[in-house]
């Protein structure tokens, strides 16, 4: 974690102590908050981090069919050094429109429904950036997922379940950060059930003409005050 990102912390608190412990050993977080999707891209910028070429950075996209990347990156993916940033996009969001996404050089689609495709899509990037880079500090790879509704409105829960489990897995074993965003309030009843898979959550919340963040760290229980975004 670089001074330029901006995850809450307090350094010499619980919270601060049980953060720097969880970044240096990989974790995931899951982001939730009924709030427009634009807040949620700003905290995807945040938890991405800053523009560097020494951090490499997956999208998972299966919200919409669009082409705005840098608004979930927070700068142009484009610009970055090959082999450092990728996207990969599944084929359920193209069921409903006839145009086709734009086809990025660093753009991976899975073109089946079957969610061992998109795990196994998702984990040969992963690989792939391991076997590309021998300096990997805590928080080298970062992987962002927008969003977890369209997987938990399209198939049962069990092998969504299954892929999450898998995914942040992966990302705890090559010390990276997960993030998987999920637009209802913090108290629906889905996310109580994916809490265990998680290291963290991330609150969102509508706040006097703006939005807030709380972070909640599961094991240590512990959180962060209210900061503004």
């Amino acid at each position: 974690m670089t001074a330029e990102d901006r995850e809450p912390r307090a350094e010499g608190t619980a919270f601060g102590d049980a953060l720097a412990e969880l970044e240096d050993r990989g974790c995931n977080f899951l982001v939730v908050g009924a709030v427009p999707s634009d807040v949620h891209h700003r905290v995807s910028q945040q938890l991405f981090g800053a523009e560097t070429a020494a951090r490499h950075r997956l999208l998972v996209l299966l919200a919409r069919n669009d082409d705005e990347l840098e608004s979930r990156f927070g700068f142009p993916p484009s610009q970055m050094p090959p082999g450092t940033v990728s996207v990969v996009r599944h084929s359920m969001l193209l069921r409903s429109t006839a145009t086709d996404v734009t086809r990025e050089p660093f753009s991976n689609r899975v073109d089946t429904d079957r969610l061992s495709d998109l795990g196994l899509a998702i984990s040969e990037e992963v690989l792939g950036f391991v076997q590309s880079t021998t300096r990997r500090e805590p928080g080298w790879f970062r992987l962002g997922f927008d969003s977890l509704l369209p997987l938990l409105e399209n198939y049962e829960t069990e092998p969504v379940f299954r892929l999450l489990r898998t995914m942040t897995h992966r990302i705890r074993d090559v010390s990276g950060m997960g993030h998987f965003h999920l637009s209802v309030p913090m108290d629906a009843a889905v996310v109580d059930r994916l809490r265990p898979i998680f290291d963290g959550l991330v609150e969102i919340r509508a706040r006097e003409g703006g939005y807030q963040q709380r972070w909640h760290l599961i094991e240590r229980g512990v959180s962060s005050s209210w900061d503004r975004l």
